[in-house]
């Protein structure tokens, strides 16, 4: 429940007056920091009975807090840090669910693209930074396909 908390605060920042200048914003940025500073998101992969259910949470959430953040001069920063909680997360996780490895690369297409190019950005990101964790669960997909 503390994750989902987590989370739940920092959809904050998809309101429409979380600017610099709205008095809340230093302390969801504040907290947005520290999270993921601490790596607090990287129990997720320990947490077996909802771990998959998390991490898609997360990053489904991370992906939709970005692309519907109003742009100003901190966006690139809330963006680079919910990149960091990913990997750090990704980078602890043995495997992903479908569901998981679909937000990813759902979020690459085109059509996606067009709708939240913030949030675009941000799975290249991970994907780029954590490209050991992608790749073989890449590889065991297509294999899958292949053999029916």
């Amino acid at each position: 429940e503390v994750i989902k908390l987590f989370i739940k605060i920092m959809r904050g920042f998809e309101s429409s007056d979380m600017t610099s200048q709205n008095p809340s914003y230093s302390i969801h940025f504040y907290l947005l920091e520290r999270l993921s500073n601490i790596s607090i998101f990287s129990i997720i992969p320990e947490l077996v009975s909802c771990r998959d259910e998390l991490l898609l949470l997360l990053v489904s959430s991370c992906y939709s807090i970005v692309g519907s953040m109003i742009t100003h001069g901190g966006s690139g920063k809330i963006a680079e840090h919910m990149t960091g909680i990913l990997c750090s997360v990704m980078e602890e996780t043995e495997a992903y669910t479908t569901e998981v490895f679909d937000t990813v690369l759902l979020a690459l297409t085109q059509q996606y693209k067009k709708e939240n190019v913030q949030g675009c950005e941000m799975m290249k990101a991970v994907l780029d930074k954590c490209p050991n964790n992608f790749q073989p669960f890449v590889e065991r997909q297509l294999h899958q396909i292949k053999t029916g």
